[in-house]
This record gives C-alpha cells, structure tokens and sequence, in this order.
C-alpha cells in the first residue's frame, strides 16, 4: 500500500468517526480525557490516605460528604453515575470505585492509597458521563 492510500485510509476513517459521532470530536475527546496531566492526577498535601482494605469504605465517606455538600438537586444527581456502563458489564458501582482506587495507590507503597485523589478522578469521569449522558445511553 502506498503512502497515499494510506493516507487516504486514515482520512475515511477519521471522517467515518466524525460523521458517527454527532458532531463530537472523538479524538479530541479522547486526548482530554487520556492526557498525561489528567491521567496521572495529582498528589495534594492535605490528601485522605487509606490502606488498600479501607480504601472503599473511605472513599465512599467522601463522596457522600461531596453529595451533602451539593444544594443544587441537579448537580446532585451526577453521583448517581446513571449513564455508567458498570452493570452492562456485570458490575457494580463499587468495582468501579475499586478500579479509581487502584490507579490512586501509592507509587512509593502499593499497599496505600491515595483516596482523595480517587475522588477527584471519579468526580471528574461523573461529570464526563453527566455531560455524555444522552450519548452514551440514547441509541444512535
């Protein structure tokens, strides 16, 4: 295959992705959600550490303080992950959980985690489902 008909596949199937996807731009999506900034989050000096068995227990210690601390119902309702995939796959929302905690342990001892780190990634993949919602859950 020459390099022009190379090209030229990759341009149809870059145009294929953008006509599928409603005007969203996947690639684009993608890089946002998967950069290395993100997908690395951040170490904070006031973090909640957790050893890995009281990790969930913790975790969810925040996130319910997080949705008490929400006024607005609406905003409310991003911690309700409605349009997360988990049971389509034979899972619940804790092994989602499970699956932020495991990315947040600690480089330096894999036996602890960092639990506020956790928080803010999963608050970050709520909002991108609330934002995707219709997307994600309406066929197309």
């Amino acid at each position: 295959m020459s390099s022009g008909e190379e090209q030229e596949t990759t341009a149809s199937v870059v145009k294929e992705i953008k006509k599928q996807s409603s005007d969203v731009n996947i690639l684009k999506e993608y890089k946002e959600i998967f950069s290395k900034e993100k997908s690395d989050g951040s170490d904070k000096k006031d973090d909640k550490i957790a050893t890995e068995s009281d990790s969930l227990a913790a975790l969810k210690g925040l996130i319910e303080e997080k949705k008490a601390s929400i006024k607005d119902d609406e905003k409310r309702k991003l911690w309700e992950f409605g349009a997360s995939p988990h049971e389509e796959f034979g899972k619940t929302l804790d092994d989602t959980y499970g699956a932020f905690l495991k990315w947040a342990r600690l480089k330096q001892d894999t036996t602890m985690v960092n639990v506020s780190k956790a928080l803010r990634r999963i608050e970050s993949y709520a909002e991108w489902m609330e934002s995707a919602s219709s997307d994600l859950t309406e066929p197309p």
